[in-house]
């Protein structure tokens, strides 16, 4: 069987539609001309059309290049023999005249002109980029073919790609590593930047970016500059990715950019730099979506300052914790006022004071909510299992709020424990739309500020001042109390996990709890004698399922620690072993830790995969006080050994910035060890630079470790992989 182009009937305008052994263009299917093509050609891998040229591309490398004429409405071949055997070609437009700046005049001005490019002049100019199988990269005008622009050191990934008239292939990397390569817009509004994606066939996706070059004596002013470099899951074999340039406007914007199929799918967007997102299918462009940092997020304007964040899974509301400015006053202990004003000048001091409020999912604008005492703010509000009777289940989720009430420096302060439901009522007359409430259900007074809450058991584990108490939801009206135990000074966060307790503290570190039933009881298993101001104290499983606290402090540093009765310096177990530090440079507010299942290569055996698959992991997020979002992730013992000769090799032979050392960087100074504990953290900023190197310099520092680069890339696209 022969091949064929045939040429279809446009509207509007036409398409390239591909067969098994033919393409045709057109709008509503109405063939117009049929070229069928000698026999013993190959048969066509890849067609591509920017009007009015159509690209084929033949499995073995060929090209045919067709123009179609409007007048006669016939496809006339191009002289295509000048352009040799490629592994990738394509065509692009260039409209918003870029290349028209970059590329000179004299390259510009084509000998012929048609009617077409006379009647719409503003269509753009076309050009043909070709990856040939000698791996040299070249871009040519379109109609006079002639070469604007050639590299053969695209394939090793350099950071800036530059014109060469007389290219020596590098050597050290193996040819035809490229296995797309698409040239298109990326970015936002009228004026968007074109960008060179490709694929690599060890699952690299890169970005460059298409700028003039700064030497003005150089043959084709046109450099491309590495701006992004993404390593991808490591799919099926044969499940093939392609690079799609598409265009879509969200309200006023419009957004251009690039679509890589696949297995996991993701967009390649652009606002003020490059970002590319992991994700199914985009049914719909989320309003008001923010694509400028690492991370896609919304803006959500409350008008007021928000301190704490709760989820209500059994409603999906949101609830805020938000804070507002009141006139204090001082009382004494049997509410009398003991100053006013004795003026007019003079008036009443203000303090803070704090607001819960119940978020609309649709609109996010305030449905309900519940003001504290003017002298009253929120330290914790957290979302708690307890167990209750109006549940089926019998444990509900509740949420709870821990206050400190201030009453002035001459008396001591005191707190407060609040215990809400999110309530369904009554529907407005006329709304489908149902409504929920606040429903407050308890309020248990405390003799301290109350800073930490969390759930154990269908128990509320809660602290006051110095103690840690255990109480029971009884009734749904009030609070039991079961046990209690006497800690540091002050308590900074609870963690739990079955009948396990971790508990931070301001000045004495992190304390190892067990908590029994019969009868109540708090059992102290062990505790760090480090004097250190603790912020959070997290459980944190490993490989294996091993076991490890991880706590941060008020100075941004993280410290592993383990509760290991086996060995001497733990002395039975009274003493927790720090075993890594790592100076992450910035106070975490908050820590979240999520479940993950470990990662299955897919070559070892049954029995080994459900060994694994039912041995938790977790991942833990961290949220620093500059706004950062980090992740503590695990990883196997044979990747980690890898990775850490990886990172000990980038900090030797990489450029850092101001020349800076990043592993002084993340020393943490202890005086009681002989000598730093670094090895059990690796710096996964430091590690994404092995992705930004030059593919020669990737496998010289894999040679170097003993491994090669395929082996290196698995581990980080593991390490990188969602959760």
């Amino acid at each position: 069987m022969t091949n064929s182009v045939r040429l279809v009937e446009a509207g509007v305008s036409s398409y390239v539609l591909l067969s098994a052994n033919r393409a045709d263009a057109g709008a509503d299917g109405r063939e117009r001309r049929s070229i069928k093509d000698g026999p013993g050609q190959s048969k066509i891998a890849s067609a591509a059309i920017s009007d009015p040229f159509i690209l084929l591309r033949r499995e073995d490398g060929g090209i045919t290049l067709l123009k179609g004429d409007t007048m006669e409405g016939k496809l006339i071949p191009v002289e295509s023999e000048r352009l040799p055997a490629s592994n990738c070609a394509c065509i692009f437009t260039d409209v918003s005249g870029v290349m028209r700046g970059v590329i000179p005049v004299g390259m510009m001005d084509d000998a012929t002109e048609s009617l077409e490019d006379i009647l719409d002049a503003d269509r753009g100019k076309s050009w043909v980029y070709l990856l040939l199988k000698s791996g040299e990269f070249q871009i040519r005008s379109l109609p006079a073919l002639d070469v604007v622009f050639s590299s053969r050191t695209l394939e090793g990934l350099p950071p800036i790609v530059v014109h060469e008239v007389h290219a020596a292939t590098e050597v050290g990397h193996a040819q035809g590593d490229i296995e797309q390569i698409c040239i298109a817009p990326i970015g936002e509004g009228s004026s968007p930047k074109y960008y060179l994606t490709l694929l690599t066939k060890q699952r690299v996706f890169v970005a460059y970016e298409i700028l003039p070059s700064p030497a003005s004596s150089a043959p084709a002013s046109l450099r491309l500059v590495r701006v992004l470099t993404h390593i991808l899951h490591q799919g099926h074999p044969q499940a093939a990715q392609e690079l799609k340039p598409f265009e879509l406007s969200a309200g006023d914007s419009h957004f251009y950019g690039v679509f890589c199929t696949g297995e996991e799918p993701f967009w390649v967007l652009a606002r003020n730099w490059m970002h590319s997102e992991e994700g199914p299918a985009l049914i719909q462009w989320i309003e008001d979506l923010q694509i400028g940092l690492d991370l896609p997020y919304r803006d959500i304007l409350l008008g007021r300052q928000c301190t704490s964040v709760v989820f209500d899974r059994a409603t999906l509301h949101v609830l805020a914790v938000t804070n507002r400015t009141a006139k204090f006053t001082i009382y004494d202990e049997e509410g009398n006022r003991l100053w006013s004003p004795d003026g007019p000048a003079v008036s009443d001091p203000t303090i803070e004071c704090s607001s819960l409020e119940l978020l609309s999912p649709d609109t996010w604008a305030p449905i309900d909510g519940y003001e504290f005492a003017r002298n009253e703010f929120v330290n914790v509000a957290e979302s708690v299992s307890l167990e209750t009777l109006s549940a089926e289940q019998g444990v509900k989720d509740f949420i709870v709020v821990g206050t400190t009430i201030f009453r002035g420096e001459d008396l001591a302060v005191k707190g407060a424990t609040y215990i809400f439901e999110v309530v369904e009522v009554v529907k407005e007359p006329g709304s489908l739309k149902r409504r929920n409430k606040l429903k407050l259900l308890c309020r248990d007074e405390a003799k301290g500020p109350v800073t930490a809450v969390c759930g154990m058991n269908g128990y509320l584990v809660s602290s006051m001042g110095q103690k840690i108490y255990i109480r029971a939801f009884e009734l749904d009206e009030r609070l039991i109390g079961l046990a209690f135990l006497d800690v540091g000074l002050s308590v900074t966060s609870l963690a739990t996990v079955k009948n396990l307790l971790l508990i931070s503290d301001a000045v004495k570190s992190v304390w190892f709890v067990c908590f029994q039933e019969d009868p109540f009881k708090l059992v102290i298993l062990g505790k760090d004698p480090a004097t250190i101001c603790a912020t959070n104290a997290n459980f944190f499983f490993g490989e294996g399922s091993d076991l490890s606290f991880v706590t941060t402090d008020d100075r941004g540093v993280i410290r592993v620690t383990q509760y290991n009765p086996m060995d001497p310096d733990s002395n039975a177990g009274q003493r927790l072993l720090c075993r890594t530090e790592f100076d992450a440079q910035e106070e975490h507010k908050t820590v979240l830790t999520v479940a993950r299942r470990p990662a299955v290569t897919g070559v070892e055996a049954e029995e080994d995969v459900e060994v694994q698959l039912s041995q938790p992991q977790s991942v833990l997020v961290f949220g620093s006080l500059d706004g950062a979002i980090s992740i503590l992730s695990p990883v196997d013992t044979p990747t980690f050994k890898r990775l850490s000769l990886l990172q000990g090799h980038l900090v030797r032979n990489v450029q850092h910035v101001a020349g800076l050392n990043p592993k002084s960087f993340r020393t943490v100074r202890n005086d009681t060890v002989s000598r730093p504990l670094t090895k059990g953290i690796l710096d996964g900023n430091l590690l994404s630079a092995f992705g930004d190197l030059p593919v020669v310099r990737q496998i010289e520092a894999a040679k170097t470790i003993g491994t090669d680069r395929d082996v290196v890339l698995d581990d980080l696209r593991i390490l990188w992989r969602s959760w």
